[in-house]
């Protein structure tokens, strides 16, 4: 028979098995403590180099930059390659990496970083008129043209309406160029619609529509520019 107030194996038992869960639990929560620690760690260091690298990165924007405008293109390239492999991210280092590409007359590099980011920035209008330019000045009519059209298509803010209209005239007189009246005409009825109410852009409104092949039209926005301005010769 046990003593009284001594403990029975069973309490013995227990009070063992409580100790050690206890022991397991101060084990798991140290891990867990050092496990957040090191994550945390971890984290903060690779912020910290991706600034680091990011610093780096702007600095040789920068020399690049400098290279371009004294006439190094090649020097320009190297610089901008560099960033662009220490801030993959940076949209402006990839798009001096293409001007610097296309200045040295590497049109299919310049090509496939401007494409490697419409990819990243499909609605980006910039990126979708350097495309156009750039094939339009490599020969590539009908990418050149998809190209314009994707730009016009693009987001455009309300501040930036002036420059969509400057873009499509340039786009209207290259097809002009290109002996493509048809398209020209279609791009022409957009800008009437878009056009300011002033002489000027009714005048040269009027003309792409002469060019274009649809005098009625042309006579409308000379008509248009007359009542604005009746004492135009």
């Amino acid at each position: 028979m046990a003593e009284p107030g001594a403990s029975t194996p069973a309490e013995l038992s227990f009070l063992t098995h409580l100790r050690i869960v206890r022991r397991q639990t101060m084990r798991l929560a140290v891990l867990i403590g050092i496990t957040i620690a090191a994550f945390t760690l971890t984290r903060w260091m690779a912020g910290l180099m991706r600034e680091l690298h990011r610093g780096d990165a702007a600095q040789w924007q920068l020399i690049g930059q400098g290279r371009l405008a004294t006439g190094d293109i090649s020097g320009a390239i190297t610089a901008l390659r560099r960033a662009g492999m220490m801030d993959g991210e940076n949209r402006q280092v990839q798009l001096d990496l293409a001007g610097a590409y296309r200045a040295a007359g590497e049109y299919d590099a310049a090509r496939e970083v401007l494409r490697q980011l419409r990819e990243k920035y499909p609605d980006d209008a910039e990126v979708s008129l350097l495309l156009a330019t750039l094939e339009a000045r490599t020969g590539r009519t009908e990418e050149a043209i998809r190209q314009y059209q994707a730009t016009l298509l693009a987001l455009w803010g309300p501040e930036q309406l002036a420059r969509r209209r400057t873009l499509r005239t340039e786009f209207i007189e290259f097809l002009l160029a290109h002996d493509e009246k048809a398209r020209a005409l279609s791009e022409t009825l957009l800008l009437a619609g878009e056009i300011t109410r002033d002489a000027a852009s009714h005048v040269q409104t009027g003309e792409l529509f002469l060019r274009a092949g649809d005098p009625a039209r042309a006579l409308v926005q000379f008509e248009a520019a007359l009542a604005l301005n009746p004492r135009d010769r």
